[in-house]
């Protein structure tokens, strides 16, 4: 488990970075990646993009695949070469996409993930697919759970939107006749139809109701707001996360990143590549091999 801390550490301070500037909604405001993105406008964003994410299935898509490749890279990388292959194929992804891709705001470690792979697959392909089949599975679990919990509250928030239009509807109308039975009572009071003590009897009354439904009012509009830009944010998350496209491009650049490190500083690691390809091939001789076996006893039967 000792091998497992820097991705933990590194899924934790990313997932909560989500939740932080997410709030209360499922969705970063627009703000906030303007503020904290990677852009040619914002080229400091460089050090916080791989900590947003534009939706809850982008962040599980590159934490799950973080921990996939992660867990096979720390068990040779030592703290300083992982964080330092993590974060300058993050650095150099960004300030080449903000060079060349000036209309962009660049969000997510898919990045800086993408510069653990090739150190990753060098150090154990085989555990590497067989983590990445157990993560995509988990991704999926989580992605659909995502899906399900934002759905359900965009539900929830437009049937309470509409029920609270109703009542603040009600609301208005009961203190707007109230109002108008002060005007009244006034009148009755003025023409002799009643004494001064039935006067200020009903008219302390109806001035409480109409305090209470001013209060109910104020109240209810607060909610109603809340609602709406609930209503809203989730709207808007939804657009733009189907509006975000995957950089390939950014990919390919971390990749390389990774690649030339450990070319410069674990050049053992890739003299190990021959022995990682040599297990590969006699793993895969052995499953041959076995699925000849079991046809060969399915047609004898």
């Amino acid at each position: 488990m000792n091998e497992l801390k820097y991705t933990l550490l590194l899924v934790l301070v990313t997932t909560l970075s989500y939740f932080l500037f997410s709030s209360s909604n499922f969705f970063i405001p627009i703000q906030s990646i303007s503020n904290f993105g990677l852009s040619f406008e914002n080229i400091f964003g460089v050090i916080t993009y791989p900590f947003l994410h534009i939706s809850l299935n982008h962040l599980i898509g590159n934490m799950c695949l973080l921990m996939a490749i992660g867990f096979v890279a720390e068990s040779r990388l030592n703290r300083k070469d992982f964080f330092a292959i993590y974060f300058l194929s993050s650095i150099a992804t960004g300030l080449v996409v903000a060079f060349f891709a000036q209309n962009t705001i660049l969000i997510g470690a898919s990045a800086a993930v993408a510069g653990l792979v090739i150190p990753a697959c060098l150090i154990d392909f085989k555990k590497v697919i067989v983590y990445l089949v157990l993560f995509g599975v988990l991704s999926l679990v989580l992605t659909s759970a995502a899906d399900f919990a934002v759905s359900s509250t965009y539900t929830f928030s437009q049937n309470q939107t509409t029920e609270l239009e109703h009542v603040y509807n009600d609301t208005v109308q009961q203190r707007t006749l109230a109002v108008e039975n002060i005007s009244a009572l006034e009148d009755r009071f003025r023409g002799g139809e009643i004494n001064e003590t039935q006067y200020n009897q009903s008219r302390q009354t109806l001035v409480s109701l109409i305090e209470n439904l001013t209060k109910m009012q104020n109240s209810t509009a607060n909610q109603l707001s809340q609602a709406k830009i609930s209503v809203l944010n989730i709207e808007e998350g939804i657009s733009r996360e189907q509006a975000s496209e995957t950089s390939t491009p950014a990919h390919v650049v971390g990749s390389l990143v990774g690649l030339g490190y450990i070319a410069l500083f674990e050049r053992g690691i890739i003299w190990n590549s021959g022995y990682q390809v040599s297990r590969l091939e006699q793993w895969l001789r052995r499953q041959r091999k076995n699925w000849r076996k079991r046809g060969s006893r399915k047609s004898s039967r």
